[in-house]
């Protein structure tokens, strides 16, 4: 499945994906919403995003 997802976001359709959101948002504040939103109309992307976004955020080694 890992493999899968790796292959999805190295494939054409999610570069054109990139590239439609770039344009999209170029000029506009984007927020998690948003992001979301947009993400979720490109077929199975919408849940690698959730996946991502679910993880949560890690310290840098040795930061005070």
């Amino acid at each position: 499945m890992h493999d899968q997802r790796l292959a999805m976001l190295a494939g054409k359709a999610f570069f054109d994906a990139v590239k439609g959101y770039v344009i999209k948002f170029k000029y506009d504040f984007v927020t998690t919403e948003k992001f979301k939103e947009y993400w979720h109309s490109m077929a199975d992307v919408g849940e690698i995003i959730d996946a991502y976004l679910s993880v949560p955020a890690q310290s840098a080694p040795n930061a005070e």
